[in-house]
């Protein structure tokens, strides 16, 4: 378990949790997003409470707490589906996967919406199979949660929820409540989810409340590609290479194939590949978006090495073993000293921390983004404009006017290296910092670019300059 926030969302989960916890009133993380997984962070955080523990190292137990319960889930649904065989293959695998295990250490929202879309898909597969109202109810009330801890996983294995309740068993006529269960899932669920955001709803039709419409545009629309959609699925097939080795990826393919169930096979592939082309759509490329695509993929490896396991010939059996261990040695072996740095380590806390101490009290600091780590710190800043990928019109105009009235108060101006490069594609920013003002080191400290996601050692020295109005140069 991480020991500090590896990620501005982990940070501001615990603000949020910090928040709901002080003043009984349920705050958002990133101001509208995850109600269920704020909910949840501030039980973990009011508990921590009683304890002395740190609120951050609270949260962070949190995603270690789910995302072990979400294996526990997951063994029993593979087996309810397959053979125990493949549950345990399957569960062992996803337990040590690097995207999976990375991503547990911190607190974030990815493990609370897998805990809820397993639960959910344990019961709408037991609906599949016993056509009991009670299984439906219960798959929707849990997918419902799911949406509340993190909509977006959700709604992208939503088309593998519709493979189960579309292609069911018949009903026989007259004996079932639910004509079109696939309808009644979505109604009840979507329902359940909006119970938590309705407080949110309600208080953004509030004249200068910010609304939802702000929120989904500033942390979905306006990070939807689709002229780089082709370079992202690359980007995303390449991350599970590494997870999972080229012979993974063969034998999930394989999979696809020699499952004896048509259906099963379909819903397998539909979960795996709607997870995957629906993440490639936004412009991140990060592991923590493959997290949803695991299970499947490990359903399938799992499949393959248990019927190998079970062949007549002990050879099959050891070969079985010896791909287990390969697959399960090779990439945790790779990434576990990331990992281990993380557990020991609070680097961009520390960074934050370093720069609270090494500024004047009525200095102001310019960073990229990752804003709550100084704030929490106690250091002032000024934001500058980030380019997604192109810098809107007149922002860098603005910002500009900003700093040349800041520095003829004679205001103490500093800006991070991170500060000075980041969110820069063509170098626009950076530029204008060299040409129009004068930058003097003043030291440096390690800091960790978290953007880059778990599976990379992204802890690299991070400079701290003063800013001029003219001359000098870096």
């Amino acid at each position: 378990m991480g020991v500090g926030a590896f990620h501005c969302d982990c940070l501001m989960l615990v603000e949020a949790a910090e928040k709901t916890v002080n003043t009984g009133i349920l705050h958002y993380s990133h101001s509208h997003g995850f109600p269920l997984t704020s909910i949840l962070a501030a039980g973990f955080v009011a508990l921590a409470q009683k304890m002395k523990w740190e609120s951050i190292l609270a949260v962070n137990f949190m995603s270690v707490v789910f995302s072990s319960l979400t294996v526990w889930v997951f063994f029993h649904f593979v087996r309810k589906m397959l053979t125990e065989g493949t549950a345990v293959i399957s569960s062992f695998l996803l337990s040590v996967s690097p995207i999976y295990l990375g991503n547990s250490l911190y607190g974030n929202s990815h493990m609370p919406a897998a805990f809820f879309i397993l639960l959910s898909l344990y019961w709408v597969l037991k609906f599949s199979s016993d056509d009991k109202d009670s299984s439906l109810l219960w798959s929707s009330l849990f997918f419902g949660l799911a949406m509340a801890a993190r909509v977006q996983d959700a709604v992208a294995v939503y088309p593998a929820f519709l493979t189960l309740l579309i292609f069911k068993k018949g009903e026989a006529p007259g004996e079932k409540i639910f004509r079109a269960p696939w309808l009644i899932f979505t109604l009840l669920g979507g329902s359940i989810c909006l119970i938590f955001y309705a407080p949110i709803l309600i208080r953004s039709v509030v004249p200068g409340a910010p609304s939802v419409v702000y929120f989904l545009n500033k942390e979905l629309f306006s990070f939807l590609t689709f002229g780089h959609y082709l370079h992202y699925f690359r980007s995303y097939l390449d991350l599970l290479r590494q997870n999972t080795l080229y012979l993974g990826l063969a034998l999930f393919m394989v999979s696809l194939i020699v499952i004896p169930s048509v259906k099963k096979r379909i819903f397998i592939g539909v979960w795996f590949f709607s997870v995957l082309l629906s993440f490639a759509l936004v412009a991140f490329g990060l592991p923590r978006f493959l997290i949803m695509s695991l299970p499947p993929l490990y359903i399938g490896i799992g499949f393959v090495l248990d019927w190998l396991n079970h062949q007549s010939r002990k050879e099959f059996a050891v070969l079985s073993l010896l791909l287990v261990l390969i697959l399960s040695i090779v990439p945790f072996k790779t990434y576990v000293s990331i990992f281990e740095e993380r557990h020991l380590s609070d680097v961009t806390g520390r960074f934050a921390g370093w720069i609270k101490d090494n500024v004047e009290p009525d200095s102001v600091v310019i960073v990229g983004d990752g804003s709550v780590f100084y704030l929490r710190a106690g250091v002032k800043l000024l934001s500058r404009p980030l380019a997604n990928p192109y810098f809107k019109k007149n922002e860098l105009k603005t910002f500009k006017e900003e700093l040349d009235n800041l520095l003829a108060k004679k205001v103490p101006v500093y800006i991070t290296c991170h500060g000075l490069k980041s969110y820069d594609p063509f170098s626009i920013f950076f530029k204008g910092m060299r040409d129009y003002y004068g930058l003097e080191l003043k030291g440096q400290q390690m800091f960790q670019y978290w953007h880059r996601g778990v599976l990379k050692d992204s802890v690299v020295p991070c400079e701290l300059y003063l800013v001029h109005s003219q001359g000098g140069c870096l």
